[in-house]
């Protein structure tokens, strides 16, 4: 695979860093193969699949990578307009205001990944997290009858 990208300053424009101007990707080589396959079609049709998988293939990765790009350029903004507060006011340095940045960014996401499941092991079927128990059903039934014929037998053979 090959990526060719083609960034131009934004010089005039404070609304960005720089510009994605072209972002091209080329998929050298794309081998695949169909097995045990009954029809004559689909192996005919391998060759033209495979053009348009590569098609596809390309866009997602071109559209990926511009995405990406442009959210870099977003943050290369924020930067930017954060040091340009801190020429104007000498209440903080330029090191301070970074830290602060990048904390209060790295704070946002500890927070967006909390998790209010729960995960419990148990050991038997009366200790689960369901307030009710489980209900009666065919399967609860079958297993419990399966238990109970596992106690009784004759020596070491039971009846399960």
């Amino acid at each position: 695979m090959t990526v060719t990208i083609h960034l131009v300053s934004a010089d005039r424009d404070r609304s960005s860093v720089f510009k994605v101007k072209d972002v091209h990707v080329k998929v050298d080589s794309l081998k695949f193969s169909i097995r045990d396959s009954k029809h004559d079609t689909s192996i005919k049709l391998s060759k033209f699949l495979r053009q348009v998988w590569k098609r596809h293939i390309q866009k997602a990765v071109a559209q990926a990578i511009r995405t990406g790009l442009e959210f870099l350029d977003e943050q290369l903004v924020t930067v930017r307009d954060r040091m340009e507060e801190t020429k104007t006011n000498d209440e903080l340095s330029r090191r301070q205001v970074l830290q602060h940045l990048f904390k209060h960014k790295k704070d946002e996401s500890i927070k967006t990944s909390e998790s209010k499941s729960q995960f419990k092991v148990v050991h038997n079927m009366r200790a689960s997290m369901i307030q009710g128990g489980y209900r009666p059903g065919r399967v609860n039934q079958d297993y419990q009858t399966t238990k109970d014929k596992a106690k009784e037998g004759k020596k070491w053979r039971s009846e399960a």
